[in-house]
């Protein structure tokens, strides 16, 4: 190949990039997920007194979203913006405490798992909108016109 060729690609890629969006989860998936980054709220907390403390209303918050969204049987974008709220502060947070000096590696595993938990959260809920915008940008909402 000649070179340069990479600058000659590289609008195609960064468009075909673009233009996949990633797909919101399903509600079992996504639910599954959020209970999960629950269940790590609950179980970091134990590892740093502090963040036991100044962190449980972000968990209960947490919780309490995880049970409206059970209840709804859907992805409710309010619901769920709440959830991602609470746990980005959790985390922000626990970055905020000083960790113990026997702070245990499984801890440290946990924390790691729930910042990926919450990447993935904040993507669905990115598929999530550009879905709900799409439905109501749609011109043929009823798909009357096929």
């Amino acid at each position: 190949m000649k070179p340069g060729w990479e600058r000659a690609l590289a609008p195609v890629v960064i468009l075909t990039c673009v233009a996949v969006a990633p797909a919101a989860l399903s509600n079992k998936d996504a639910l599954a997920l959020y209970g999960r980054a629950v269940q790590l709220m609950e179980a970091t907390a134990l590892s740093m007194p502090e963040l036991a403390r100044a962190g449980a209303p972000l968990t209960d918050n947490a919780r309490a979203s995880l049970q409206t969204l059970r209840s709804l049987g859907r992805q409710d974008a309010a619901v769920t913006w709440s959830l991602l709220s609470n746990m980005r502060a959790y985390l922000a947070l626990a970055e905020a405490i000083p960790r113990p000096d026997a702070f245990p590696a499984e801890a440290g595993r946990q924390f790691a798992e729930l910042r990926d938990l919450f990447h993935q959260a904040e993507a669905n809920f990115r598929a999530l909108l550009e879905t709900k915008e799409a439905a109501l940008r749609n011109p043929d909402p009823d798909a009357l016109a096929h």
